[in-house]
């Protein structure tokens, strides 16, 4: 009995620590103009990419961050992967390209992961790798 009570403890409690945990809210290559917010960020990545899995525990840490009290006014991230995109064939010059697209049609991601800054439905800037995701991130946190 006192077995049984432990592990329906312990299975309580896993439960309530994943449901507490936030994430980035995947969505639709339609949905990447059409989020609430006045600014935020659009995460592409790919199942079993190794930087893309490299990048997640900072990833995870920001978005943690920015739904905190302390982080309130941090933009958001959303994430899309890459292969549902409608377009897949980007230019050499993919990331000058995309500066100022206001459509998913006028997107193409070239490297992942790829991180996209949306201020007023329009790309702003383009971070490519982990270093430069990282390095931004860092900044919004004051790191």
């Amino acid at each position: 009995m006192k077995n049984y009570l432990k592990i329906t403890l312990i299975l309580i409690l896993a439960i309530i620590l994943v449901g507490c945990s936030k994430k980035a809210k995947e969505i639709r290559p339609t949905q990447i103009f059409s989020q609430k917010e006045g600014t935020y960020y659009v995460y592409f990545y790919k199942e079993n990419c190794s930087a893309c899995e490299n990048l997640q525990p900072r990833l995870n840490e920001y978005i943690q961050y920015s739904h905190s009290k302390q982080g309130k006014n941090a933009p958001k991230v959303y994430k899309v992967n890459v292969l549902s995109m409608p377009n897949l064939d980007a230019s050499e010059n993919w990331q000058e390209e995309i500066i100022g697209a206001t459509n998913v049609m006028s997107i193409t991601i070239g490297t992942i992961p790829t991180l996209l800054l949306i201020e007023n439905k329009e790309v702003k800037k383009v971070f490519v790798g982990r270093t430069n995701i990282t390095n931004e991130l860092d900044r919004i946190q004051g790191k």
